[in-house]
């Protein structure tokens, strides 16, 4: 599993999530390892108390898969 790592941005967008990935984490997520930042974390930043997790796949259909894969599933990719 990929470590997330950032820094917190403050200034006019305020309470907006920003996400930035370096070329470490990119080779992780490409290789099939998520990015999860755990619910405790994000209520330290001062977000809702949500986990988040990245995942990536080259077409929608392989990140479908691989998401799945994690024991997770999109319910709708179209309505996004």
């Amino acid at each position: 599993m990929a470590r997330p790592r950032g820094v917190v941005i403050t200034g006019k967008l305020r309470g907006a999530l920003y996400l930035g990935l370096d070329g470490e984490n990119v080779a992780r997520l490409t290789a099939g390892e998520p990015i999860r930042i755990p619910p405790q974390r994000m209520a330290a930043l001062g977000f809702e108390p949500v986990a988040v997790v990245i995942h990536y796949g080259r077409t929608q259909d392989a990140l479908i898969t691989e998401v799945a894969e994690h024991g997770e599933r999109i319910v709708n990719p179209e309505a996004s």
